[in-house]
């Protein structure tokens, strides 16, 4: 029953790692590099004013102060209102060793981002996306803590986690449309963002009055 338990999540991880490694020791690779440009491009053949302004403010919304904002939010929240303290340390723990692997593994690979028309100025390595690596692992992993310490049914919850995977993927998106990141970038943060996710669950479930309450299961 326990192999049953962690067979799926297990392999997820497993296919995510192997994602991840393909992605890292191919992304130069004459292939990757053909597609990578061929999409930079042509998402710069969408590029408007008006649709700057939004990509910008989709983009700036993932941003270090904005996380740090909503994690600060979250948290007086929490401590004050819902008198928890557990899921604040676990949000925090994560969102720091989150951007601090990020930025480890860019250190690592030290691939230059796109040169190619970039509607922003954008310091550092492209490998992973911190973008995308980043907002899936903290924006998922808020929005989930909120619906289980507000107590939301299984119908609400769903489609909270639909509109946060539609606002991850834009901040994904938006990052090649500004001309920062190729999309390996982004598939890689997306994967590396999904496996730090999948661990901070894994923690998250380790604290007692993290389940949801019987009769939300039900709903």
């Amino acid at each position: 029953m326990a192999i049953r338990k962690y067979a799926l999540p297990l392999l997820a991880a497993a296919v995510l790692l192997c994602l991840f490694m393909l992605l890292a020791i191919y992304y130069e690779s004459a292939f990757l590099r053909k597609y990578d440009l061929m999409l930079v491009h042509a998402a710069s053949r969408l590029q408007t004013p008006f649709l700057d302004d939004v990509f910008i403010l989709i983009s700036n919304s993932a941003s270090r102060p904005s996380e740090f904002f909503l994690l600060a939010v979250f948290s007086l929240w929490c401590v004050i209102v819902k008198k928890r303290v557990a899921e604040p340390i676990l949000l925090a723990a994560s969102l720091i060793g989150v951007r601090y692997m990020n930025s480890w593994l860019k250190s690592v690979f030290e691939r230059d981002r796109p040169a190619f028309q970039p509607v922003i100025e954008a310091p550092g390595f492209s490998f992973p996306s911190g973008h995308a690596m980043i907002s899936l692992a903290f924006f998922f992993l808020l929005f989930i803590i909120l619906s289980r310490v507000i107590g939301a049914s299984r119908s609400k919850t769903k489609i909270i986690l639909i509109v946060t995977g539609v606002f991850v993927f834009l901040v994904g998106f938006s990052r090649v449309y500004l001309g920062v990141h190729y999309p390996s970038d982004i598939l890689a943060g997306f994967s590396a963002g999904l496996l730090w996710l999948m661990l901070s669950l894994a923690l998250y479930k380790l604290i007692p009055h993290s389940k949801s309450p019987d009769h939300l299961k039900r709903r």
